[in-house]
């Protein structure tokens, strides 16, 4: 219940990305930071879904929970919103 009224930005990931796809709702002031089997499970898909359509995907992301999207993996994908997208093609 404090996580609902808590009104700063705020990091999603890991275990709280398990609890937003058990319980989801729609916010502008979070990151969620999914790799590809966090966002199927998000997205209610598979991953080879994901991995056909990252970009889709990252932008479904966005539009079922707000705030900002990055879909972790080869070619990380960040969705601020469903018509701003970056591909982040250096590092791991």
């Amino acid at each position: 219940q404090k996580v609902e009224n808590f009104r700063k930005p705020m990091l999603w990931d890991a275990d709280a990305l398990n609890l937003l796809a058990i319980n989801p709702d729609k916010r502008h002031n979070r990151v969620i930071t999914p790799h590809p089997g966090e966002a199927a499970r998000l997205l209610g898909c598979s991953v080879a879904e994901i991995e056909s359509d990252r970009l889709h995907c990252a932008k479904r992301l966005v539009q079922r929970y707000g705030g900002v999207a990055v879909l972790k993996g080869a070619g990380t994908v960040v969705a601020a919103h469903p018509d701003a997208l970056g591909i982040i093609d250096v590092g791991n």
